[in-house]
């Protein structure tokens, strides 16, 4: 399973996510951040097209159709489908992480420790998830 392999990865692909500078292709706007307890990043342009998320050194979401979220005051959330799968990167007052849902309703919720985020300049770019 996907998911599997996505969560299973070894330091191999870490290596090479944290070796981009700021996690990022040159040109492109690092819109969340995370090193612990997996190597996670959000890219996109500044307009906030073109995003994708970089988990583990994996491309995910490339050419998705992403959607923004307030949960409520403070709270951000972004997400999209890929494969079957559906991501939610989230940025509250007190935690930021990643939500990662399969068609077969397995979740897994990975808690950022320390990093960086602005989803919220996403959310007026995106449409407004239902």
């Amino acid at each position: 399973m996907r998911i599997t392999a996505i969560l299973g990865l070894g330091l191999l692909a870490s290596t090479q996510a944290v070796a981009m500078g700021n996690g990022c292709p040159q040109g492109q706007t690092n819109y969340f951040n995370c090193s612990s307890p997996r190597v996670m990043t959000l890219c996109g342009l500044p307009d906030g097209s073109g995003l994708h998320l970089l988990l583990e050194g994996i491309k995910l979401g490339k050419g998705a159709s992403y959607s923004a979220q307030q949960l409520r005051p403070g709270t951000v959330a972004v997400g999209f489908d890929d494969d079957g799968v559906h991501y939610q990167l989230y940025d509250d007052e007190s935690e930021q992480g990643l939500v990662i849902e399969t068609a077969k309703g397995k979740v897994d919720a990975l808690v950022c420790k320390g990093g960086h985020n602005s989803l919220q300049a996403l959310a007026g770019r995106l449409p407004v998830a239902e």
